[in-house]
């Protein structure tokens, strides 16, 4: 069962809250993305901040003259990094962006979520 937090933000007088699920833990999408997943999430800072550490990387790697190996490993590094800390630096976007955590909510998936989550708001309570 995954779990996710739920972020919103009041979008006018007489409309619904805008509604965003996050998902906790490690992100695959970011691993293998990188910087087109935070471009994707509209995360221009960290799209460009992740892209700059690609490159600054890149070239320290032909600076000191790393073998394929360790340059492999170095590539890895920095994607584990991204995948762990993704749905964090995702959260802290949106809190920049006027979302406020309201709870958080499992399903075993983000459909699932999302439907025990409307469910719980339908019954009066939080999810």
């Amino acid at each position: 069962m995954r779990c996710f937090t739920i972020h919103r933000r009041d979008t006018g007088l007489f409309t619904e809250p805008d509604t965003v699920l996050v998902k906790e833990g490690f992100s695959w999408p970011a691993f293998f993305l990188t910087f087109v997943w935070a471009l994707w999430h509209r995360m221009w800072l960290t799209a460009v901040a992740i892209a700059a550490a690609q490159i600054a990387a890149g070239l320290a790697a032909g600076w000191l003259r790393l073998n394929g190996l360790a340059e492999f490993w170095l590539v890895l590094g920095m994607m584990l990094v991204i995948g762990f800390g993704a749905n964090d630096w995702r959260r802290r976007s949106l809190a920049w962006r006027g979302y406020d955590e309201s709870g958080i909510v499992c399903g075993r998936d983000l459909g699932a979520a999302e439907f025990r989550m409307l469910k719980a708001e339908q019954n009066g309570g939080i999810a």
